[in-house]
């Protein structure tokens, strides 16, 4: 893997919670070549962080994803 840099342009959060999150993107891509599998590691991992973190706001926006993800499956017309 080629040396790379993660440059966060903006964030509402610690920057130990910024570094947590970089350090859990890195190790996905890492350990893993599939898209599909890198984004479940990353989504396991910010919810690790979510609930160390207890933070309200992005549990909130996570579920609020979910919420979504869920209707427009249950919408389809396929």
């Amino acid at each position: 893997m080629t040396d790379r840099k993660a440059v966060i342009k903006n964030a509402d959060m610690s920057e130990d919670m910024q570094q947590d999150a970089v350090d859990c993107a890195t190790q996905a891509m890492e350990k893993y070549n599939i898209e599909k599998d890198i984004a479940a590691y990353i989504k396991k991992c910010y919810s690790r962080l979510i609930r160390h973190y207890k933070c309200k706001q992005y549990e909130t926006n996570v579920h609020k994803y979910k919420q979504k993800n869920r209707n427009d499956k249950n919408n389809r017309t396929d």
